[in-house]
């Protein structure tokens, strides 16, 4: 009975066994079936992980072979080194038979940089300052070629956590044909600079130049100026004292070589007049307009006045026709300018005109009213019965210097200057001009010019019309010293002052002036500029520093000085208004007006 419950037990434990082991079996049998799962997915995960890696580095080195890029790791203390592809194949190596190596680097790095390459980075690592910091530098090395490349090495330096060894993690660019760039960049830029450099110098001396040549010019056109007026001067007192000379009782023989030193002299002080209207205009910078109010018709008529008797001396008829009504006798505009080509016109006429007569008209073309000014435009011509100009001449007549030989007594006498001057003159008062005119039967010159009519509208400044008002605002006849010591510029002063019945002391110089003024009250000084013992500008500003009435004396200046500069130097001595030589009667009377007005 024992033996059997023993038996069974042995049984039963048995078969627990046995359950117990079928278990286990089983549970070993999932446990490898798992294991062989797991292994089967984590070889799938690393060959995934291997393709990627595969590619990446097949695309890292892609992209380091085609943008010049390589990488490298260098382990300072044991010297081991790693490089990419790209590194091979910047430095031109062989991977199979090079081996990485730091030597080796350093051995393809360009002589003159090896020292600061390893000094900068010994540096770093040294002092810890590139510890964990990038860093950069540009350097060269090279190639077995010979050839020399341009790097721009990047690196992070760090420390080996398991050895303390420091590390260099970087990559180097091949920037060859940037630098190469940079420095055909860098010499264009030095070459464009210096060749500024060069132009600025050019242009400096070039400014130098034309401003020394300008001057230059100035001055010859001074001289020019001076000398002709000179001239003039002694040309009026050569025709004053021929003039003296005619006498009804001289023979044929005498008074045919005093009308051949007329008609010499007449074409000299033509010469020289031009030479001086062109010296003026040529000194100016740009032609000024000094507006004033004149009577038109009266101009007309002394124009006429002076010029007859030069072509009364070679036979010549000269005439003037006014169809301006009285009312718009009176304008405003610059009188001396408009006296000054007229002039040159009848002058032109009179040279070649050898008979026959020569016209001045003066006509209204339009009328123009403004807001509070009335505008007329009138035409001025000057018709002659001379020789005339041929049609392909007529265009270029009014250039400097042109000059038609029209026959051989008058090829050497002219400059052909006054038509040129006279071009200038209208081109200035906003003017328009021309010629009508025919071989062997005449020319007809014309200019029309824009004046204001001087009306009581008008805000032009306003001048007397006589100096019958001023002797009423004086209660006398104006009493005018007059300094000067030509004589026979006193005598032509002293005409036109009787002429608009002032009387009259004369001194000689600037002194006796001073003298003068003492004695006698004076209502205006008519001052020479140029005179001995003591000029009139040096005797004008002795008058104004006086601290008497006679300080304000109004002070009329004429002077043979015809640029601006010189009328200014008159100004700024004190004089009140500034004439030049020859004296013309409406310039001494408008500048007396408006002295005596100011005063």
């Amino acid at each position: 009975m024992n033996a059997e419950t023993e038996g069974e037990k042995t049984l039963n434990s048995l078969e627990a066994l046995q359950v117990q082991v079928e278990c286990q079996s089983a549970a070993r049998e999932r446990a490898e079936a798992l294991l062989h799962s797991t292994r089967k997915r984590l070889d799938e995960a690393n060959n995934k992980l291997e393709h990627q890696l595969f590619i990446k580095n097949n695309e890292l080195s892609c992209a380091q072979g085609v943008g010049g890029f390589g990488t490298f790791t260098v382990d300072l203390e044991r010297k081991l080194t790693t490089w990419s592809e790209g590194f091979y194949r910047v430095l031109e190596l062989d991977p199979e038979s090079t081996p990485p190596a730091l030597d080796v680097f350093i051995s393809i790095l360009h002589e003159d940089d090896r020292q600061e390459f390893a000094s900068f980075y010994r540096k770093k690592v040294d002092n810890k300052t590139g510890i964990g910091h990038a860093t950069r530098l540009q350097h060269r090395i090279r190639r077995k070629s010979g050839a020399i490349r341009w790097l721009d090495s990047f690196a992070v330096i760090t420390y080996d956590p398991h050895h303390g060894a420091p590390i260099v993690f970087g990559a180097i660019h091949d920037i060859t044909e940037k630098k190469i760039v940079e420095e055909a960049l860098e010499a264009s830029d030095l070459m464009v600079t210096k060749r500024v450099l060069e132009l600025e110098e050019a242009q400096r001396l070039l400014s130098i130049a034309r401003d020394e040549a300008e001057s230059e010019r100035k001055e010859k056109v001074r001289f020019l100026a001076m000398v002709s007026k000179k001239s003039s001067l002694l040309l009026d007192k050569l025709l004053a004292s021929l003039d003296l000379l005619r006498d009804p009782k001289t023979n044929k023989t005498e008074s045919a070589c005093l009308d051949v030193t007329f008609s010499i002299a007449d074409k000299l002080t033509c010469l020289v007049t031009n030479a001086i209207d062109w010296a003026t205009l040529e000194n100016e910078a740009e032609i000024t307009i000094n507006e004033t109010s004149f009577n038109i018709s009266e101009l007309i008529e002394n124009a006429c006045e002076t010029a007859r008797p030069i072509a009364k001396r070679k036979g010549l008829r000269l005439k003037h026709d006014i169809s301006l009504p009285p009312a718009e006798n009176q304008v405003v505009g610059d009188v001396n300018k408009i006296h000054q080509l007229l002039n040159i016109l009848i002058i032109n006429a009179i040279e070649y005109t050898h008979e026959g007569e020569i016209t001045i008209s003066l006509d209204r073309l339009q009328k123009l009213r403004l807001t509070e000014e009335q505008e007329i435009l009138i035409k001025l011509t000057v018709s002659d019965t001379g020789l005339g100009i041929a049609p392909e001449d007529q265009e270029r007549i009014f250039t400097e210097f042109i000059t038609l030989a029209l026959d051989d007594d008058t090829k050497d006498e002219v400059t052909g200057l006054g038509l040129s001057i006279f071009k200038k003159l209208v081109t200035s008062m906003k003017g328009q001009f021309g010629l009508e005119s025919e071989p062997d039967v005449g020319s007809k010159f014309w200019c029309a010019l824009p004046l204001l009519l001087d009306s009581p509208s008008s805000d032009s400044l306003k001048k007397l019309n006589n100096l019958d008002e001023i002797k009423t605002k004086l209660n006398q006849s104006p009493r005018i010293l007059l300094a000067e010591d030509n004589a026979a510029n006193q005598m032509v002063a002293t005409k036109m002052l009787e002429r608009f019945g002032c009387q009259i002391d004369i001194t000689e110089n600037g002194n006796d002036a001073l003298q003068a003024i003492v004695k006698q009250n004076y209502d205006l000084i008519l001052m020479d500029v140029s005179m001995p013992v003591m000029d009139g500008l040096t005797a004008t500003r002795h008058i104004r520093n006086r601290i008497d009435a006679r300080s304000k004396i109004p002070i009329v200046g004429f002077t043979g000085y015809v640029f601006t500069d010189d009328i200014q130097r008159c100004l700024d001595a004190g004089m009140d208004e500034v004439i030049s030589k020859p004296l013309v009667v409406e310039e001494l009377h408008d500048a007396i007006q408006v002295a005596l007005i100011k005063d």
